[in-house]
């Protein structure tokens, strides 16, 4: 995942585990860019937790990822971190 810059700052990445109901943090590769070592397959819901004017929140983000994905393919999506 690539954040590209705005004005929030994106602190920390969780990708849903369907298998585990849970959020699973994901690592801070490089600047904004976030990773998975092992991403469940299907659609993939995050969250980004979020520090900006409004002070630290989390948002989600459902189906960010589609059901059928690539591993090494950029995705767009229209999610607003305000």
């Amino acid at each position: 995942m690539l954040y590209v810059s705005g004005q929030n700052d994106v602190l920390a990445v969780e990708i849903w585990r369907k298998d585990r109901q849970e959020w699973v943090a994901m690592r801070r590769a490089f600047g904004a860019e976030f990773d998975i070592p092992n991403p469940p397959p299907g659609a993939i819901n995050l969250r980004f937790q979020v520090s900006g004017s409004a002070g630290l929140t989390w948002v989600v983000a459902s189906n960010a990822i589609p059901k059928i994905w690539k591993a090494g393919v950029a995705y767009e999506s229209a999610i607003q971190l305000q």
